[in-house]
Order: C-alpha cells, then structure tokens, then sequence
C-alpha cells in the first residue's frame, strides 16, 4: 500500500509512504512497519528522473523511460536512502519517429551523471529551503538556520557524488525480480 498527501490548492503530493508488513520478518521479527516523509523523497525522484531524461535528449536524442524504486535501509538495517532505477537503452528519438538504441555495452558516463545529479538535487534542495518546504527535525534542526544550510550546500557540492550504473548480471527478469 502506497500513499501520498495533498494540500489544498498546492497542486502535488507534499508527502508519501507506503506501508510495508512483512519486511522485519526477514530479519527475525514481526512488526507492521510504515514509511512517512516529506518533501525529501520527492527531490530524490525528481533529480534522478531528470538527470537520466536530459542525458537521453542531450546524448542519444531520445526520450528514455525509468522506473525508480526507493530503498531506505542497507543490509545492515541502517538508514540508507538511495533510488534503484530502471533505464531503457535507448528511446523514441525526438525529431522522427524511429528507435536510438545506445551502445550495447555502455548507456552514459559516471562521472558526468554524478556531476549533473548533485547539481539537480543541490539546486531543489536550496529551491525548497527558500521556500520554506523543508523541516529540519531531531540533529537536523541546526540546518535550519542560514547559515548552517549554507554551510551544508557548500560541503556537499566539495564532495564527490556516486552514481553507479551496471547492466543486470542476470538480465531484465532478475531485475524485476528483485
């Protein structure tokens, strides 16, 4: 069960969650577990699907699809929020109508998708902060001051973002599997 929030009048979802029973009975417990956020989760989805979009118009020509799967938790159980995601290789081109594939052992640069992912989610985070869409809460509150947000853009634009690109080892079905 999935869900998201609306407000009046504001046009998008300003939350979402989902419910998720079953999940800790991998880990040797029962427990319903539900997920809830704001706002955060959207930005994620939103630079992601984005940065993977300009680079098919940009590099092949074509419009890509992608599906995103957000993960909140590593193996290990600690908070560890990251998207999964599914591109075509290759789309419908945008001035005619025919097929770009791309290279068969190669969709897009890392370290260029990085770049561009950092700059897209940097550049709607400090959107949202201006806007005041943004809750700082529990160790996070001191961002919400200026300065200290500032401080925070300026550490994560010095640091190196990783995207990691791979073909399924087993192909399309085992990624759908998982």
């Amino acid at each position: 069960l999935v869900f998201q929030g609306f407000l009046s009048g504001f046009g998008r979802a300003v939350c979402s969650g989902g419910r998720y029973d079953g999940l800790t009975e991998r880990y040797g417990f029962s427990s319903p577990a539900t997920g809830f956020a704001f706002n955060l989760y959207n930005l994620l989805f939103a630079a992601a699907s984005q940065t993977v979009l300009a680079f098919g118009c940009n590099n092949l020509g074509a419009q890509l699809g992608v599906t995103a799967v957000l993960h909140t938790w590593s193996q290990t159980l600690l908070d560890h929020y990251h998207l999964h995601c599914i591109v075509t290789g290759g789309g419908p081109a945008l001035a005619a109508s025919r097929w770009i594939g791309s290279r068969s052992d190669y969709l897009f640069a890392v370290r260029a998708l990085s770049k561009v992912f950092r700059g897209k989610f940097l550049a709607a985070l400090e959107r949202a902060y201006s806007k005041d869409e943004l809750s700082f809460v529990g160790p996070a509150a001191t961002f919400a001051s200026p300065e200290h947000f500032a401080a925070l853009l300026e550490k994560l634009r010095g640091i190196d973002w990783v995207v990691y690109c791979k073909r399924p080892f087993a192909g399309p079905k085992q990624v759908l599997e998982y």
